[in-house]
């Protein structure tokens, strides 16, 4: 069992004037590893991002120059799990799932993301690999804003002595 914790807090000031720039960063995260054996493992993690900015802009309106304030703040929280398991003396599974939700104010989000995969030993030094990955944003039902996406990707892996 493997587990790993971080934490980065960072305050950025710039108070030049016409640049007038403040910059909070908050990330923390913890991840944890169970390997039973060489091919059974079980992993997860949680991660969490909080960063607020503002910044002194210029800009052109009807030929007039202004100035405003630009700021963006998001509060990330991100989940994964995945689990591998052997099928056979060749073959393992995998499976995940990802959970993105920011709830910030400048772009709220909510992500999902469920995968699985496979992995066929052909040799000593040879294997097959394939995953499925689907990703939607769960927005509600008829959204112009939804975005779903599937991926499928395969390979041969070589591994060299």
């Amino acid at each position: 069992m493997q587990v790993s914790a971080s934490a980065q807090v960072a305050d950025n000031r710039n108070d030049t004037p016409g640049i007038r720039h403040d910059l909070d960063d908050r990330q923390f995260a913890v991840h944890a590893v169970y390997t039973a054996s060489d091919r059974l493992l079980l992993s997860g993690g949680y991660n969490y991002l909080q960063l607020n900015s503002a910044t002194d802009i210029v800009f052109f309106t009807l030929a007039r120059l202004r100035s405003s304030r630009s700021l963006y703040e998001t509060k990330t929280h991100a989940a994964t799990a995945e689990v591998q398991v052997p099928a056979g003396p060749r073959l393992d599974f995998r499976f995940g799932y990802q959970y993105i939700e920011d709830k910030g104010l400048s772009l709220p989000l909510r992500m999902h993301a469920p995968r699985a995969g496979f992995q066929l030993k052909l040799h000593r030094s040879i294997a097959a690999e394939g995953q499925w990955q689907h990703c939607s944003y769960g927005e509600r039902l008829f959204s112009l804003e939804g975005y779903r996406a599937y991926t499928i990707a395969a390979g041969l892996r070589f591994n060299l002595p």
